[in-house]
């Protein structure tokens, strides 16, 4: 697989990641629509490593999933599939992986990831607001426990400046 010159000089191979998005658009993609993605996406070279899939309901911030969940979970266990699909066919990075840009606090859904994500032994990005990354923790695989240790240890060092008791304590 070959990669755009233009990003190959000015980032460097090691220095980016490619996410081919198409949450934004009005209707979910079909499996057939998702590979042909895919095989564009090798046959230009691009070196994709997350693909960001539409889904039907609703992924507002602050509030839970608006949608059916039984539907939810079927396209992103087709979506997961076909990647699956498209990194043997096509030769696509083994790390392929679906990103569910989920806005954040859409609690209900990550039972329907986790139960996909074990089946096909997937990784899974789920991008958020940021705020609810604790309840992301419970999708991990238990070998994410060490993953899981570092995250606390980097998040207690932080607090102070994350809730501004840092900045509190040097201007007074």
């Amino acid at each position: 697989m070959h990669s755009s010159p233009a990003i190959l000089s000015s980032r460097g191979k090691a220095n980016f990641i490619t996410e081919v998005s198409r949450d934004e658009t009005d209707a979910p993609q079909n499996p057939a629509e998702v590979l042909v993605i895919l095989a564009a996406l090798a046959d230009h070279g691009v070196p994709v490593r997350a693909v960001a899939s539409k889904f039907t309901g609703r992924f507002n911030k602050g509030v839970d999933y608006v949608g059916d969940l039984a539907k939810f979970e079927s396209e992103f266990r087709s979506d997961v599939a076909v990647l699956a699909h498209g990194v043997r066919t096509y030769h696509l990075p083994a790390e392929l992986k679906l990103s569910v840009h989920s806005g954040s606090d859409e609690f209900s859904i990550y039972p329907a990831i986790r139960r996909v994500r074990r089946e096909f032994d997937s990784s899974v990005h789920v991008k958020t607001a940021g705020n609810t990354w604790l309840e992301q923790v419970l999708v991990w695989p238990r070998p994410a426990a060490t993953v899981w240790r570092l995250q606390k240890k980097f998040t207690l060092r932080r607090f102070p400046i994350a809730n501004g008791s840092a900045l509190r304590t040097r201007v007074s």
